[in-house]
């Protein structure tokens, strides 16, 4: 897939861990969207070492996310429905 787990950072301004994926969006250039959630803390180790447990977190954060997206982008793909069928109906 297109989804990607890291960590970043530095002693003075912190550690990131990050997920990095897609969702599909009919507004979007490309009729994607990318959307990154992050952790930000002070100590490395922590961060470290809960690294595989926190991207299993953000995988079902972001599967939830995505979920709700597909069902927006297929509901905006439909066809119309209803009483009214447009010009010459």
């Amino acid at each position: 897939g297109d989804a990607k787990a890291m960590c970043f950072g530095d002693n003075s301004q912190g550690y990131t861990c990050f997920y990095l994926f897609k969702i599909p969006d009919s507004q979007a250039r490309g009729g994607a969207r990318q959307l990154c959630i992050s952790l930000t803390n002070h100590a490395p180790q922590a961060l470290l070492s809960s690294f595989n447990s926190l991207t299993r977190h953000f995988m079902d954060i972001a599967a939830a996310i995505k979920a709700r997206a597909e069902a927006i982008f297929e509901k905006e793909r439909s066809p119309p429905t209803g009483p009214f069928q447009g010009p010459g109906g």
